[in-house]
């Protein structure tokens, strides 16, 4: 190897010595070839008899001058390596360092490739319940009545066909004051009648959907404001409207952005259960889901705990959990969350159910004076949701996240949990799915699922 210098005077490349080539393990990173220069310069020297004279260049060498030339020693920028331990030891470490990160990259892939792969399960556990109490988000056109009267009858049939329980139309968004858009709907109407020339009013009942937000978000203030007494006062006047001029049997509140602990939320469902609905009728809400044991993270943020979702079913007739846009990107990751919140939520409902049966069922009895005697309470049923919307987004992947994924794992769920408590399961609570929304479920959506739910 020749070192070559270039004179700043006469802008010549002189040959000043020439090095032996370097073997191959003088291919190393920067900081360690650094640690050899002085090497390269002691082996020049040596070869050439000699070294450049001084610091810079041109000038007299050390043969000229009689003097020694010592190889100046560059500050080491690193702190020398042991020489207790030899090169090949660090070579063979570096190796299986190497070796062990991708063999990890490599399991932890195959890992959760396993996890999140879609489950399969056994027949006995695909079998849907006999008993089901499923649900159904309609859209604003539903209550305005701006739809068609073969629209109206593509409707019972699907309600007929998929055993739909529940109709939650769309009627508006509570306002800063308390006030709702509308309190009058043309289409609640059409649909009640419908129902009744089908034979199907006493088994489906139609609840005004009613959305809220009570936590600030996206800049705007929190709507309603449950602890002002007059915003309350005018809520539960506009609500009591609502149901006045409607042919509905309840209400089904979707308030965003509850957090888990507000007291004011709970109070204000138990003044409108005391005030506003009377006891035959149904007081329904979507509520988060519950804290998953083994999946933390993002998921925990808006999530409740159990023994809050036992004060809020407390004053409620019905909950609709949104077991949906929970970011899991694989389909088996998103069943076994899936699976997860059935077997936890079912238990708070059903211990909720056996307190009810002695305190609650009293003070419902002592407003029996606004209705019949002959009516009775209605039944507690919860609805788990089950997204049939494509839209991609960062908390939904529509690839793991559908209609035959959730419906699978709901009913090996609902199997699971009915072999473990069936007399309960059958006499106190039913159970069952939802779906959201109607505008967005498409015809091969529709036949998924009645074929996993018949």
């Amino acid at each position: 190897m020749a070192v070559i210098r270039r004179s700043p005077a006469t802008d010549e490349k002189r040959e000043l010595w020439t090095v032996a080539p370097l073997r191959r393990r003088h291919w190393l990173p920067l900081h360690r070839r650094r640690r050899r220069w002085p090497y390269i310069q002691r082996v020049a020297t040596e070869q050439a008899g000699g070294a450049p004279g001084g610091q810079g260049w041109p000038g007299p060498g050390p043969l000229a001058t009689g003097k020694a030339w010592r190889p100046q020693q560059r500050p080491a920028l690193r702190r020398q390596r042991s020489t207790f331990l030899p090169v090949a030891f660090w070579r063979a470490a570096r190796v299986w360092i190497t070796r062990l990160f991708f063999s990890m990259v490599v399991v932890l892939t195959m890992a959760v490739s396993f996890t999140g792969a879609l489950r399969s399960y056994p027949p006995s556990e695909v079998v849907p319940p006999p008993q089901q109490s499923n649900g159904l988000w309609l859209g604003f056109r539903w209550f305005s009545g701006d739809f068609e009267d073969s629209e109206l009858q593509a409707l019972l049939v699907r309600v007929q066909r998929n055993r739909l329980q529940s109709l939650f139309v769309y009627v508006g968004a509570i306002g800063p004051n308390g006030t709702l858009p509308a309190s009058h709907g043309p289409g609640l109407v059409r649909i009640e009648q419908a129902l009744q020339q089908a034979g199907l009013d006493r088994s489906v009942q139609v609840l005004a959907w009613v959305e809220g937000t009570r936590g600030a978000g996206a800049g705007l203030p929190p709507q309603p404001k449950l602890e002002s007494l007059p915003v309350r006062a005018e809520v539960q006047r506009e609500l009591g409207t609502l149901l006045t001029q409607n042919p509905v049997a309840g209400l089904h509140l979707e308030i965003q952005g509850v957090r888990d602990g507000d007291a004011a939320f709970v109070s204000w469902l138990a003044e409108l259960r005391d005030t506003v609905l009377a006891p035959e009728q149904t007081l329904s809400v979507g509520v988060p889901p519950l804290r998953s044991r083994w999946l933390p993270g993002p998921l925990g943020k808006h999530c409740w705990s159990p023994s809050y979702m036992a004060q809020v079913a407390a004053h409620v007739n019905q909950i609709a959990v949104h077991t949906f846009d929970t970011g899991l990107p694989l389909p088996g990751l998103y069943q076994r969350w899936l699976e997860d919140q059935v077997s936890e939520l079912l238990p708070v409902v059903l211990q909720e159910l056996a307190l009810r049966q002695g305190e609650t069922l009293t003070r419902w009895a002592s407003r029996s004076s606004r209705s019949s005697a002959s009516q009775a309470k209605p039944a507690f049923s919860v609805l788990f949701g089950i997204p049939s919307f494509s839209e991609r987004r960062l908390n939904h992947f529509p690839s793991a996240e559908n209609v035959g994924v959730a419906s699978q794992a709901l009913i090996a769920a609902l199997v699971r949990e009915r072999r473990a408590v069936p007399d309960r399961l059958s006499q106190q609570l039913q159970v069952g799915y939802g779906l959201f929304a109607d505008w967005t479920t498409q015809d091969d959506e529709w036949q998924a699922l009645s074929h996993y739910w018949h």
